[in-house]
């Protein structure tokens, strides 16, 4: 079955959106409406920021690892990247409070979408991997968590 990199990143976004957190669950993971630039936004509105993301297609496709006339497979990057308010929101110990709940965010979300996962419609369209390891990238006023997967699909070639 063809697939493109817009199908997977919006089944993705779909599967994060649902997540219910294990901290702060009230909170939930809140799309980037991707209008403007993901880590501008956050860093410029960090008190709206507390679990919104992105799901980004990485643009490094790779050569066919097998094509016939009509279907190639393919590999390509997805980025998710979580934004997470370096403030007091998150307990007087401060920064623990806000690993914990990056840590904890971090599995739920391999858990939706990544080599675990179980969603039947994500793992139609395409095979996910995590090839490296989870980052946390502190920004000023926003800690963002990123997760990078590879992801392998058909895409038609008519």
């Amino acid at each position: 079955m063809a697939t493109t990199p817009g199908a997977i990143r919006d089944r993705m976004v779909t599967l994060v959106k649902g997540i219910t957190p294990a901290l702060h669950a009230a909170q939930k993971f809140m799309p980037h409406r991707e209008e403007l630039a993901f880590r501008d936004y956050c860093e410029a509105n960090p008190a709206q920021c507390l679990r919104r993301f992105s799901v980004r297609n990485g643009g490094s496709t790779t050569q066919a690892l097998v094509t016939s006339t009509t279907l190639e497979r393919v590999e390509d990057d997805m980025i998710v990247e979580v934004a997470y308010p370096a403030d007091w929101r998150h307990g007087g110990t401060q920064l623990l409070g806000l690993d914990d709940v990056i840590a904890s965010d971090a599995v739920k979300i391999e858990t939706a979408i990544g080599v675990p996962s179980a969603d039947s419609t994500l793992k139609g369209l395409a095979t996910v991997f995590r090839p490296g390891e989870t980052e946390r990238d502190p920004s000023g006023a926003v800690v963002f968590l990123t997760i990078r997967y590879r992801v392998e699909y058909a895409r038609s070639l008519a």
